[in-house]
């Protein structure tokens, strides 16, 4: 098993602990008020807004006084959950797209303050907010990032065959998102990591030109006649 497999397996555990302990709908109305035993409702955790494209948004005060600061949006009303996942609970994905709890796969996903206030909100935990990871997806990007108005949303892309990823980790494409309001979007490739030697291409007719392994970055250009990203 290859280096990178090894950490989408890491991934998709940790992910799993998340949904088991705390991401998961059933378990809202089972949490607390911090430093007591007194149950929330429903209602102080989710809301629902059935006017706005993000209509199921998490209400709780750690988050929302994150969120306000981080995306420089002071009217924010609440933390949109993904709209178009039926079966998972995890952040809408142009909002929050490489969170540990955004959209699954997405590359190099970063344990934020964003979810660790989640988990200080049921009032189970009381998370070191010196442990969070680098997350930069849509920092200051300000109200418009929550319109659904691909025009306005920081992170979009114009459609291209070859691009890198926002954090320059990951070779990939531009291409329409359905999970993202059908907005053009970062994919990485399936073995886009250019941190992970194993994932590099030796048959390609670049290979010799390109170093994968730790610390490399993907970077956008030709060698010869061929793009590469």
């Amino acid at each position: 098993m290859t280096l990178a497999s090894l950490n989408n397996l890491y991934v998709t555990a940790v992910r799993g602990i998340y949904k088991a302990i705390a991401f998961d709908s059933a378990l809202f109305p089972k949490f607390v008020e911090s430093g007591t035993t007194t149950k929330l409702t429903r209602e102080k955790v989710v809301k629902e807004f059935p006017d706005k494209t993000f209509n199921t948004q998490i209400i709780l005060k750690p988050v929302l006084e994150f969120a306000k600061t981080y995306y420089n949006c002071t009217t924010l009303e609440g933390m949109p959950l993904e709209n178009k996942s039926i079966n998972e609970t995890q952040w809408e994905k142009a909002v929050a797209a490489n969170d540990i709890m955004g959209s699954a796969g997405y590359s190099n996903p970063a344990l934020s303050n964003l979810t660790l206030s989640f988990m200080e909100g049921t009032g189970w935990f009381k998370p070191d907010y010196e442990k969070q990871e680098v997350f930069i997806w849509g920092k200051g990007a300000g109200c418009d990032l929550f319109t659904a108005d691909c025009a306005k949303m920081k992170y979009t892309c114009k459609e291209k065959d070859k691009m890198c990823s926002s954090d320059f980790t990951t070779t990939g494409i531009c291409e329409k998102d359905e999970m993202a309001e059908a907005c053009p979007f970062f994919h990485e490739d399936k073995k886009g990591d250019c941190r992970y030697s194993d994932n590099l291409d030796k048959a390609s007719g670049v290979a010799k030109s390109l170093f994968y392994g730790p610390g490399a970055r993907c970077i956008e250009g030709k060698i010869g006649f061929e793009k590469i990203a």
